[in-house]
């Protein structure tokens, strides 16, 4: 019985932070698109085609790579702790995994971010 409430409690874990995560995705796409609509309603509309293309891209990609970057930095993160002789079982392994995470997924977003305004001008 124990090991059924360990087991429904992580399940819960997960779901509350997958729903974090989506409510969190969704707040950056409401942003986007709130850009987009001043740009097609305020006396712009010539810019509204651009503006929208360049603000859904910039998100899609930069989600994208955001995702990509924090799935390639928590690997990155435990094999720093490694190598450097951090403790990397249990508790160690998770926090080096997360802060990588953060870091290059944090980088990789910014990045994608930078040189999509570079492609998009």
């Amino acid at each position: 019985m124990v090991g059924f409430s360990v087991q429904a409690a992580h399940c819960l874990s997960r779901q509350r932070d997958a729903t974090l995560l989506l409510q969190l995705l969704m707040q950056l796409l409401m942003q986007v698109v709130i850009v987009v609509v001043n740009a097609c309603t305020r006396g712009r509309e010539s810019e509204c085609g651009k503006t929208a293309f360049k603000e859904y891209s910039k998100f899609a990609s930069g989600t994208f790579a955001g995702m990509t970057g924090g799935t390639l930095g928590a690997s990155a993160g435990i094999g720093i702790c490694f190598a450097v002789g951090i403790a990397t079982a249990g508790a160690g392994g998770v926090a080096c995994a997360a802060v990588g995470s953060l870091v290059a997924g944090s980088a990789a977003s910014s990045a994608s971010d930078y040189l999509m305004d570079l492609w998009l001008k």
